[in-house]
């Protein structure tokens, strides 16, 4: 039961897949101008680590997740408060005793 998203999320999350995707595209010209710096064992090393984070950061924008963790005691409003941030009864709630 996903709920859709507002435009202003979408818009945000397009965005940031944009400047991803420059970020990416620009180190990739970069590495294709100046191969000869990139021979250089700590430069390969931290590129192969940006490349993962990239490769992480473009996975996760692309299926975006949101979680929440809540504690607390019995009838504290827990299952309330998450049903309030999504703005529609996803935890269940458990009847009022009168």
């Amino acid at each position: 039961m996903e709920k859709p998203q507002s435009p202003d999320i979408q818009a945000q999350l397009n965005q940031a897949r944009e400047n991803l995707q420059r970020l990416g595209n620009s180190v990739s010209e970069l590495v294709n101008l100046s191969p000869d710096v990139f021979n250089d064992e700590a430069i390969k090393t931290r590129l192969q680590e940006f490349q993962q984070a990239y490769e992480e950061a473009t996975q996760r924008l692309a299926n975006p997740t949101f979680r929440i963790a809540t504690i607390g005691t019995t009838s504290s409003g827990k299952s309330t408060i998450v049903n309030a941030l999504m703005g529609r009864r996803i935890a269940p709630m458990e009847t009022e005793r009168k």
